[in-house]
């Protein structure tokens, strides 16, 4: 009266599967019946992103590097996809990358502005994932030093001195 089972299942393998269940009793009839399993992929890549901590505290920096990996369960990756932004809001086209799965890639980018990094990735079933990191506030333009008036000195001088950063600002300004 043991119930036999024919077939296996592995869920992380895409496919059809077949089990079929057999039943002999003390007499030898016999029973059987077969049950068809359908393993489908319904679980979108992970991206994962990652930087370090100095854009979070909305400091400048002069470059950016971000640490990208994307997987998925099913080792079916279709296509990875980045877009360099100025907004948090998802972009409406992105640009073709190629990526081998579960290998960590970094971005650097070293461009004067505030930008966010956006990823889309799509596995082999239409699952998609998107993710974004940022703000990275980059400025790497020197900041503009200004004295008036500028000329010879008489018995008495009146000076303006005057600095201009215009992405970061001005943190000090030391006179000698």
């Amino acid at each position: 009266k043991k119930i036999i089972t024919a077939g296996t299942v592995n869920s992380l393998v895409e496919g059809t599967y077949v089990i079929t269940y057999s039943v002999t009793d003390v007499n030898g009839n016999t029973s059987e019946v077969t049950r068809t399993v359908n393993v489908v992929d319904t679980i979108a890549p992970t991206i994962n992103l990652s930087s370090n901590d100095i854009f979070t505290n909305n400091n400048y920096v002069q470059s950016a590097t971000i640490n990208l990996n994307v997987n998925d369960l099913y080792n079916s990756l279709n296509y990875v996809k980045y877009a360099w932004t100025t907004t948090d809001t998802t972009p409406s086209s992105y640009n073709d990358y190629t990526y081998i799965e579960n290998t960590d890639v970094n971005f650097t980018f070293t461009d004067n502005g505030t930008y966010y990094l956006h990823i889309t990735a799509s596995d082999a079933s239409g699952n998609i994932s998107n993710n974004k990191i940022g703000p990275f506030k980059i400025d790497n333009v020197d900041p503009i030093i200004t004295i008036e008036p500028n000329g010879s000195i008489g018995y008495s001088i009146s000076t303006n001195i005057s600095a201009n950063d215009s992405f970061s600002g001005i943190d000090k300004i030391y006179y000698a």
